[in-house]
């Protein structure tokens, strides 16, 4: 796991509480459900998924235009029919 980083979050008392039983029942700490909390909010996206668009975003491989792509398939896919 990557170092933490600490953040204080300033919660109402009954937000608190209510965070402090849900932790004591799942039998973790109140960091950790929070971090739970955040993870599930906010997923990072798949780092195999990042990385493959990293990895093609640095080919800087020349674009074409829609009508030019288009053709391509379709040719792809005709020559897969004959």
């Amino acid at each position: 796991m990557a170092t933490a980083k600490r953040a204080e979050v300033l919660l109402d008392p009954d937000a608190y509480d209510r965070l402090e039983e849900r932790a004591a029942r799942e039998g973790i700490s109140l960091s950790e459900l929070i971090g739970r909390a955040v993870e599930q909010t906010f997923p990072a996206p798949p780092k195999t998924a990042r990385s493959a668009v990293q990895r093609i975003a640095a080919l800087n491989l020349p674009l074409a235009d829609w009508e030019a792509l288009e053709q391509e398939i379709l040719d792809a896919r005709a020559g897969d029919l004959r």
